[in-house]
């Protein structure tokens, strides 16, 4: 029997936990279960205690070395140097500078320049990526819905009335100001409805919404799409960095559980997105979600409070869809594939 694959991923646990996460531990966590693979992780601060100890051979007796988001500038010189295995570049967002200045363009490039080949989670980013040359695989994101659904049916829901809610960070600031005016009518002509903000709240929603649930770590994350039944998740379509987005939002709002109905059968909340390359091939208009075109989210948000019947049937076949098609158990063959080939095995 041919020897596994060692793969040993590099990962910003502390200060990109949720892509960290998603896009690397559990990856690996589904691949370790293999007799193909034997996966581990170095979070930064270790690989860091690792260098500066002069420890570097710790690195050795991989095959496959993955890092993670972590980048730096690097002076001309390989960061991959104490790697004795294949390199592989993991993104999940376009952090070239190009639509938006993070400040990592330089040192994402010298990274990719140094590295065997490029894991990315959609195929608009891989585009991007593959002008610099390299091998990129793209995997999409697929998400450990026992996790989404066990911390969301142990929150406490905080208000039981019909909720429809806006949950992310502050990158959403462009996203989210279509829905101004889609939500000053809701909330004047159906009092009865809640409406909130999770995460963060752009100033030009305060006066909007009746509720804000501040930021919760990673572990906690599902407990705040627990306080919605319809999740939106508006985009900016002049920005082109949501080009390269993953459809993400919508997964984790279909996988955390909550009753549904008089009979109480497990659903998710409903995903409400835009009608945007992001989301097509994930959402499918009123199948498992929601599909809105621009100037088109006041009448979508009134069919579903009005229409009880679809979004309890949205709420449950978006559920059954993201366990069946997207958990993180199927995504294993994915990374396999490209690991394996990457490796030359």
């Amino acid at each position: 029997m041919a020897k596994p694959i060692k793969v040993l991923a590099l990962v910003q646990v502390r200060h990109h936990r949720a892509c960290s996460v998603i896009r690397t531990l559990w990856p690996l966590v589904a691949l370790h279960g293999r007799a193909d693979f034997e996966c581990e992780w170095f979070d930064s601060e270790k690989v860091y205690s690792l260098l500066v100890s002069g420890r570097e051979g710790e690195f050795a007796g991989r095959d496959i070395y993955v890092v993670s988001r972590l980048h730096g500038p690097t002076k001309g010189d390989n960061p991959y140097k104490y790697f004795t295995g294949k390199s592989v570049y993991e993104t999940d967002d376009d952090l070239s500078d190009v639509h938006r200045d993070f400040g990592t363009g330089q040192w994402e490039e010298e990274f990719i320049h140094y590295c065997d080949a490029v894991t990315v989670s959609t195929k608009p980013l891989g585009e991007i990526i593959a002008k610099h040359g390299k091998p990129v695989y793209v995997v999409p994101n697929h998400v450990n819905s026992g996790f989404y659904s066990k911390v969301s049916l142990e929150a406490e829901r905080m208000d039981d009335r019909l909720t429809i809610g806006l949950i992310g960070t502050g990158s959403h600031w462009s996203d989210w100001i279509e829905m101004i005016e889609p939500l000053k009518k809701i909330k004047e002509n159906y009092p009865d409805v809640q409406l909130v903000c999770g995460g963060y709240r752009p100033p030009y929603l305060k006066d909007v919404v009746d509720f804000f649930y501040g930021p919760l770590p990673f572990e906690q994350y599902p407990a705040l799409i627990r306080q919605v039944d319809i999740r939106l998740s508006p985009l900016d379509y002049s920005d082109g960095f949501n080009l390269s987005k993953s459809p993400i939002a919508a997964l984790e709002a279909m996988a955390c559980s909550r009753p549904v109905g008089v009979s109480g059968t497990l659903g998710g909340a409903v995903a409400v997105v835009a009608d945007h390359i992001a989301y097509k091939g994930t959402v499918q208009h009123k199948t498992n979600g929601m599909l809105v075109k621009p100037g088109g989210w006041y009448d979508t948000l009134v069919e579903l409070i009005e229409n009880v019947k679809l979004r309890e049937r949205l709420a449950l076949a978006g559920h059954k869809w993201v366990r069946n098609e997207r958990d993180i158990s199927r995504s294993a063959p994915m990374w396999a594939h490209a690991y394996h080939d990457i490796a030359g095995r």
